[in-house]
């Protein structure tokens, strides 16, 4: 019982303590300087230089829990205890009111063991000025050991850099975001706490990432690359490696991935059968002949549009919601066991016949440029928006499709089309067909009617 009364006077006593310290009574206190002096001191926690009654505001705001931000001990532990309390807190309002006689500790002094933020160290004037403005705290051109244990994150982004030399002294670093600049380079050999690694849209022409073994995010797209090792970096999640020059991509190690963008490079085949967690898969835009999704049955999204394709199985990919595959040379399509499909995109292919009686969820649809003869939407009744132009097609059954806002049937062999039921359309477009009259009385008022100049559109 005596313990437990200890125990509740105690915490009394640090309530009671912080709630002394209100920001009237700092306002209040009477500085005793406020002039920057070249000695840092404990308790200066803004780094600006002086003790001040914004540190007491922040120290308190600290113990409070009000401001979610980090004060390590050798900035804050004004009475040298070893850590940050409520004492420290006090002590830092009497020394500032004048009502104690305190000398402050003298922080160590780190610009002897710090690094010059200088030409030598630093050579792109860009990265140097972002270096003094974002990372010295108290603008004394030196990078101390403190600043560079701080320094968790880099955001760089669009500002002109060149040459990032000198990023190689952030070994705490997780996350780097170059994007956006001219480099040719990039040495990040030494930041092997690298998280996060962001240098798409520059001029590499190669990256060596083999020491960054716990990188989760990689974004190098929109660069020169002709060579990606990844074997090392396992623990990658998310990978975007697009618009590069590509010619292969071994993905083997890197078993945890579930985003991959490899679109716009030049890769004639790749291997996602050890990449089992996908879930948005990215390959358009390259030379593939063959794509084996086998066993990625977590897939979502799938682009494999502008390739070389005849043929894609997906039987095993019934997760599939977004399916773009236009551009290819696909002869057949079988999406019978992609039930939860959303949006469909098939253009430019050789497709004869089009099978979406398992795809009642489907709401878009493009399959424009194929041979199709026929087209069975009736089991589509949620579809929004249909581009089946550039076909073969002799008829066309829209009465089940209620929901339609958008419609382009143009370039086929229609000699007429019902819109009775499709009283949300919006846009049609139904030239070069064979059509002679068109009544879209019961289409949404102000339809905007694309046809050839002889089409008698009855709009009332």
């Amino acid at each position: 019982m005596r313990n437990i009364i200890a125990k509740l006077l105690c915490l009394t006593a640090i309530c009671l303590t912080l709630l002394s310290v209100k920001d009237t009574d700092v306002a209040k206190a009477d500085i005793n300087d406020g002039s920057v002096s070249d000695v840092e001191y404990v308790g200066d926690v803004d780094f600006d230089g002086k003790i001040t009654p914004k540190d007491v505001t922040i120290l308190k705001r600290y113990l409070t829990g009000e401001w979610t931000i980090e004060i390590e001990a050798e900035d804050g532990d004004v009475d040298g205890d070893g850590m940050i309390t409520p004492k420290d807190v006090t002590v830092l309002r009497r020394y500032l009111s004048g009502g104690w006689n305190i000398v402050l500790p003298e922080k160590i002094p780190e610009g002897s063991d710090g690094i010059a933020i200088d030409e030598i160290n630093f050579p792109d004037e860009s990265f140097r000025n972002y270096v003094y403005e974002n990372i010295d705290l108290n603008k004394n051109w030196i990078v101390s050991e403190r600043e560079l244990k701080r320094t968790g994150s880099i955001d760089i982004r669009n500002k002109g850099v060149r040459n990032l030399k000198g990023i190689e002294i952030f070994e705490n670093l997780s996350e780097l975001y170059c994007s956006s600049n001219q480099l040719t380079s990039l040495d990040v050999s030494k930041n092997t706490s690298l998280t996060i690694l962001d240098c798409s849209l520059n001029l590499l022409e190669s990256l060596d990432i083999s020491d960054n073994t716990a990188l989760i995010d990689l974004y190098c797209h929109n660069n020169e690359l002709t060579s990606l090792s990844l074997s090392n970096n396992t623990a990658l999640i998310n990978l975007d490696c697009g618009h590069n020059k590509l010619d292969e991509l071994n993905l083997f190690n890197n078993t945890e991935l579930t985003y991959l963008d490899c679109s716009g490079n030049k890769l004639m085949g790749i291997d996602v059968s050890k990449n089992t967690a996908l879930v948005k898969l990215n390959c358009s835009g390259n030379a593939l002949t063959s794509l084996s999704l086998n066993y990625n049955s977590a897939l979502t999204d799938l682009d494999c549009t502008h390739n070389r394709l005849t043929g894609l199985s997906l039987d095993n990919n019934v997760a599939l919601i977004n399916l773009y595959c236009y551009s290819n040379q696909l002869v057949s399509l079988n999406l019978n066991y992609n039930t939860a499909l959303k949006e469909l995109d098939c253009s430019e292919n050789q497709l004869e016949s089009l099978n979406l009686s398992h795809n009642g969820s489907l709401i878009q649809l493009s399959c424009y440029s194929n041979k199709l003869e026929s087209l069975d939407l009736t089991d589509n009744t949620d579809i929004t928006d249909l581009n089946c132009s550039d076909n073969q097609l002799k008829m066309l059954n829209v009465s089940n499709n209620t929901a339609l806002i958008f419609l382009d049937c143009s370039i086929n062999q229609l000699e007429n089309i019902d819109l009775s039921n499709t009283g949300a359309l919006v846009y049609l477009c139904c030239c070069e067909n064979r059509i002679k009259s068109l009544d879209v009385r019961n289409c949404y008022d102000s339809i905007w009617v694309d046809a050839d100049s002889d089409v008698d559109v009855i709009y009332y």
